[in-house]
């Protein structure tokens, strides 16, 4: 049955799999590593859908890192459009395990998908979590056919954190003036090009964020604000790479698809983001979905109304295959 979304506890507990209120949310951008350790999101990885593949590799990050991702191929034959994956947890928990499962069902839809584990705060702080997302795009770009891509233009999702992640990638890889202006590490080669996005519950205006009641106590001001931006994190707000919405041309956005539930509280970057995509001119398709909540997706087992959202999401990506 549903879950009052004013029940927020409750649906925290369905979504990892346990009760996450046992462990007090941090209080302090130092207590963040030992709480993201506690976090299980194994829950939302069962069963792993058959006939995909699921292979971990590395390469090359920033500054001599060594990423790691995960690398989800289709049982057809390939040559299949290449998906990169980047994952939520408010840029300080989460990983590619926890939207394994969500990702391979995308990947068994046809799409050889790359999951990428990028570098979490408070340890990596803006803007490397970005500035990794970048190498693991153009990465993407360069070994596509290698990888057993289809060596065209590339997909790129995103959940929360990880939309906002997918959508600054975007704008670095539409923008060469954003990109020199933010002065990120710009990896070498051809930028990525792009053929759709998908955006999961994202967070796309930071100054939007601050106006959440709460946000200058708890944990949004802890977990994202000092943690992710630094203790001056007002100074970081308007960046394009921060808050994508304040990016100068969102007309170079691809085709893209956001998508909310109507009871999550972020629902208003996902509205104000494809109102602010639409009127630039980008074929947008927006879907805020009844009484679901925040990672809904990850609930479709739970959730008709989330296997009925992956069911549209697998036909708009369907309808860009036919149109590109």
């Amino acid at each position: 049955g549903l879950i009052p979304m004013a029940d927020a506890p409750a649906w925290m507990k369905l979504l990892m799999g346990e009760e996450i209120f046992r462990h007090p949310v941090p209080s302090e951008v130092t207590q963040i590593p030992a709480w993201r350790e506690l976090l299980d999101f194994s829950g939302a990885n069962t069963p792993l859908p058959a006939g995909v593949s699921c292979e971990t590799i590395t390469l090359p990050g920033p500054a001599d890192r060594t990423l790691s991702a995960e690398v989800y191929r289709p049982a057809a034959e390939g040559p299949h459009p290449l998906m990169l994956y980047l994952h939520g947890g408010g840029w300080c928990v989460g990983s590619a395990a926890s939207v394994r499962r969500m990702a391979m069902l995308i990947a068994a839809q046809g799409y050889l998908v790359v999951n990428l584990d990028y570098s979490l705060a408070p340890e990596a702080q803006f803007p490397v979590p970005v500035e990794d997302c970048l190498a693991g795009a153009w990465w993407c770009a360069k070994h596509n056919a290698q990888l057993g891509g289809d060596g065209g233009a590339l997909l790129i999702a995103g959940d929360s954190a990880g939309a906002n992640l997918a959508a600054a990638v975007i704008i670095a890889a539409t923008d060469a003036a954003a990109l020199e202006q933010a002065g990120l590490d710009i990896p070498t080669g051809k930028p990525p090009e792009f053929v759709g996005a998908l955006f999961n519950y994202g967070v796309f205006d930071f100054p939007l964020l601050m106006q959440t009641p709460g946000s200058y106590q708890g944990s949004i001001e802890v977990r994202y604000n000092l943690a992710y931006l630094g203790n001056n994190f007002l100074a970081h707000h308007w960046s394009p790479f921060v808050s994508p919405i304040f990016a100068p041309h969102l007309e170079r956005f691809p085709p893209t698809y956001l998508t909310c539930g109507n009871s999550d509280d972020l629902l208003g970057h996902t509205l104000a983001m494809s109102a602010a995509l639409a009127q630039a001119g980008v074929a947008t398709r927006l879907s805020a979905v009844p009484q679901m909540d925040h990672a809904f997706l990850q609930l479709d087992q739970e959730f008709a109304a989330a296997t009925a959202e992956l069911n549209r999401i697998y036909g708009w990506l369907e309808e860009l295959r036919q149109t590109h």
